[in-house]
């Protein structure tokens, strides 16, 4: 570990690797996600590439990488309250439902972190609960850029089936061609996982959702029992549809009637964010 970070504790440890809550020298809580040195060297130089393109309000920042003898270490912002897996957990055990107001916020902040990286061509591959973290105020990051892929432009296709099963759609499962639309799956799982607190599909219905001889019908949110806007059945429908060519882009998702008040609060948040990066930026030329 570098000396220029404190670590102050371990809060979690995957397949990759583990993370560190650490605190840099103005005693800013930072992370440290490392990786052992000479293990998933692709992944890391892959995650690598694809965070320093990215500067976004709903994607984790990053601050910087450095190799010790033993790790690979990307240094990140601090996201207080973990990951979106910790808030369904905790809504399941004691039996809470999100409101109407906070599904479409959490959900319109995902989808406007995936419309920010569909828009520079990333594919992020791997969108699941896990992978979206929650800053002090449950505001969304999406982070976990390993397996990412950048395709050579908007109608591009990848080939390679990776991911979480879970979340994996199924054209990827099937080793078919796919593009961003498997990102799309993802998020409309993610969508029905946060209205009904369960994922939608049994691994038999999985099963059967990957058969293309079997019928398919998208599941239904119980939008009455829940109080939520009907239209959250027609949004749903917009993003779990088995044929990727059925399935709406990040752009008409992020457009449908039911989210357009916070879609336009996300554009105008957005528009401040760079906006002060050129101030900060016009600051650190004249100091110089």
């Amino acid at each position: 570990m570098c000396e220029n970070y404190k670590v102050v504790s371990k809060i979690g440890q995957g397949g990759f690797g583990k993370v560190f809550l650490v605190q840099n020298s103005r005693k800013e809580n930072l992370v440290i996600k490392s990786i052992p040195l000479k293990e998933f060297t692709h992944y890391v130089n892959n995650e690598l590439e694809i965070l320093k393109t990215l500067d976004h309000p709903r994607v984790i920042k990053f601050i910087e990488f450095f190799a010790s003898q033993k790790d690979y270490n990307f240094v990140m912002e601090y996201a207080e309250n973990g990951t979106l897996r910790t808030l369904i957990n905790r809504y399941q055990e004691s039996r809470w439902r999100l409101t109407k107001n906070d599904l479409a916020e959490i959900f319109m902040d995902i989808a406007y972190g995936l419309r920010f990286l569909h828009s520079k061509n990333i594919i992020h591959r791997d969108v699941k609960p896990e992978n979206i973290l929650m800053t002090l105020d449950y505001r969304v990051k999406l982070a976990d850029f390993g397996i990412s892929k950048i395709v050579g432009d908007s109608y591009a296709q990848a080939h390679t089936s990776i991911g979480s099963l879970v979340y994996m759609s199924p054209e990827v499962y099937l080793h078919l061609p796919y593009d961003k639309k498997c990102d799309i799956w993802a998020l409309g799982l993610i969508f029905y996982e946060m209205a009904m607190m369960k994922h939608p599909f049994s691994k038999s219905e999985r099963a059967r959702i990957l058969n293309p001889l079997l019928t398919y019908q998208c599941p239904k949110v119980d939008w009455i029992g829940r109080k939520y806007d009907p239209n959250y059945q027609q949004a749903l429908e917009m993003m779990l549809q088995r044929d990727p060519e059925k399935r709406k882009d990040i752009n008409i998702i992020c457009a449908f009637p039911l989210f357009d008040r916070m879609f336009s609060f996300l554009e105008n948040e957005c528009a401040l964010y760079e906006l002060k990066k050129k101030i900060d930026a016009a600051r650190n030329l004249g100091r110089n």
